[in-house]
Formats: C-alpha cells, structure tokens, sequence
C-alpha cells in the first residue's frame, strides 16, 4: 500500500521533468524571420496567431490601420507590455515573451506594410501544441497598447 503512494509522486516529477526540458529546448530557438517579405503562416499547432494570412479563424488576427510616422511607438508598445526586443530591421521587429513559471519562450513579430499602411502582427510558441491563447491575448492587448500611446501623442 505504502508503494502506492509514490506513484503519483513519480508522475508529478516526469511532468515537471518534462515541462523543464520544453521550457529549455523554447531558450534556443529564434523568431522565424520574414519570407519574402512577409510573416510566416502560422503551422496546423493552435499555439500561434498571425495578421498577414487568412489562414483559420484560431490562426488569424487582425492587423490595424498605421501610420508610418508612428512607427516608434511600436517598439514603446511591446516594451511596455513585457517584451524584449531581438531583433530590429527597417519595419520588421522581432521580441520575445518569457512565461513566469517554466520559462516558456513565445515570439512577437511585427512588421509594417508601406503598401497598405498596416501593422501586422505574428505570435507564436517556439514549442508545444496549445498555447491556451496565450498569443491571440498579447496581440490583442498590444494593439490595445498602441492604440493607447497613440491617443497620448496626439
């Protein structure tokens, strides 16, 4: 009976075991970068939410009506929210996004299209299936934010 017990104990430290491991293989991954100009579509995994493709409606967000000469903004807004800047080329922006328990490392990026004055946005989990909308969330609440320090410049 006393063996019983430490099964379930056995199991809880697997998982944790297991999470830390995903939580370090997500440290050295990268944004995946521009392809021809645009954001990458998002793969068939519900952990990933992009503007620039219609691709499903668990994929896809909105991007939002820019202006070029607010520009500057943008990277105030992710700062602001918890993101740490990666990478910076012209009108392309690459963050990260750390989870507080694990570590989990998820990537914002952002790109603005001089053809049709948008923002785009592309977020995505470096590993696992399910996010828990956790993407679709930190899009939402930057767009909030821009939105926000937009109102305050003016």
């Amino acid at each position: 009976m006393a063996k019983l017990i430490y099964i379930p104990l056995i199991i809880i430290l697997v998982v944790i075991l297991a999470l830390y491991f995903l939580a370090l293989q997500s440290k050295r991954g990268e944004a995946p970068g521009l392809s021809e100009g645009k954001l990458l579509r998002c793969s068939k995994k519900p952990n990933c939410v992009c503007s620039e493709f219609n691709q499903s409606k668990k994929h896809t967000v909105d991007p939002i009506d820019f202006d070029r000469s607010h520009l500057e903004l943008v990277k105030k807004a992710v700062l602001a929210i918890g993101g740490n800047l990666r990478q910076e080329s012209g009108q392309y922006w690459a963050f990260t996004f750390s989870s507080s328990f694990f570590g989990f490392i998820d990537d914002l990026e952002i790109r603005y299209d001089d053809n049709s004055k948008k923002l785009h946005f592309r977020s995505s989990s470096r590993v696992g299936h399910s996010d828990l909308g956790a993407n679709r969330k930190r899009v939402e609440l930057l767009k909030t934010k821009i939105i926000q320090l937009l109102a305050e410049s003016e």
